[in-house]
């Protein structure tokens, strides 16, 4: 249940920032949020991973949606007792579901946040990061307890 708890929230949090994007900033334009930190720039992006492996729009609209329904399967394979583990999967999930979403209109994804030392990205994306490090850390805390543990 809270894998798909937070996969909607992520999903509509997602959605939401996005049109409010594109219905009050226009398009290239950056405007400081925190000065000298963080800047909101409205760009469009039709590649994966912060746009940095681009693909066409008739690649990427499968391959997205074969990562949300690989995530989903692992997801339902995981105990439901495991839940960081669950957590980042719903992260994982919802935020592949936002920019899927997003692709299926014209094949890009709209990013806005922009901290000018990475590529622009938006809160799908940083849910994407997250949800990896929380996975991955999930599964690497039981193994550094347990080798803790022989010390």
């Amino acid at each position: 249940m809270i894998l798909f708890l937070v996969a909607c929230l992520v999903f509509v949090t997602d959605w939401i920032s996005k049109l409010w994007v594109r219905q009050n900033f226009p398009p290239g334009i950056s405007i400081p949020l925190i000065e000298d930190f963080l800047y909101l720039t409205w760009l469009e992006n039709s590649g994966f991973f912060f746009g940095l492996v681009s693909l066409k729009k008739s690649w990427s609209i499968p391959a997205n949606l074969l990562v949300i329904l690989c995530l989903i399967v692992l997801g339902s394979r995981i105990s439901q007792k495991n839940g960081w583990t669950r957590i980042g999967l719903g992260l994982m999930i919802g935020g592949a579901g936002g920019n899927f979403w997003d692709r299926v209109g014209d094949g890009r994804v709209t990013d806005f946040l922009d901290f000018r030392l990475w590529p622009v990205f938006n809160l799908a994306d940083a849910a994407i990061c997250a949800g990896v490090a929380i996975f991955i850390l999930a599964f690497l805390m039981p193994i550094c307890q347990d080798a803790s543990d022989s010390f």
